[in-house]
């Protein structure tokens, strides 16, 4: 029968070793939060304006940038001139085959249906 005493270093051991994982996650946060400030510091060095425009666009979006109208009309100004032309020529050719392949009846005037 577990005794009281054998329960608390039960418990005693088992906080041990969760302190002890505790210790070495933070202590592989810390060295990670490290590498990834020296990689940031090396990318601003060697790429300022990029930087910059990658800040400023990290604020605009957390400042609620995406459900400004001036965003909607940019991108719908953006796939007007950028998408559109891309797949207008398929689309184009995509709807004549599909007008050539549907049957046409052409041995009854247009207004015959029609009373």
């Amino acid at each position: 029968m577990p005794t009281i005493t054998h329960s608390a270093s039960d418990a005693a051991d088992t906080l041990r070793q969760s302190l002890d994982a505790g210790k070495k996650m933070a202590s592989g946060l810390q060295s990670g939060a490290g590498e990834l400030g020296a990689a940031l510091k090396e990318q601003v060095d060697n790429n300022p304006i990029r930087s910059v425009l990658i800040a400023a666009g990290i604020g605009y979006v957390l400042g609620g940038g995406l459900a400004a109208p001036l965003t909607r009309q940019l991108v719908r100004l953006a796939l007007r001139n950028l998408l559109w032309p891309s797949l207008g020529s398929p689309l184009a050719s995509a709807w004549q085959a599909f007008q050539g392949a549907t049957p046409q009846d052409t041995s009854a005037p247009a207004s015959a249906g029609r009373s």
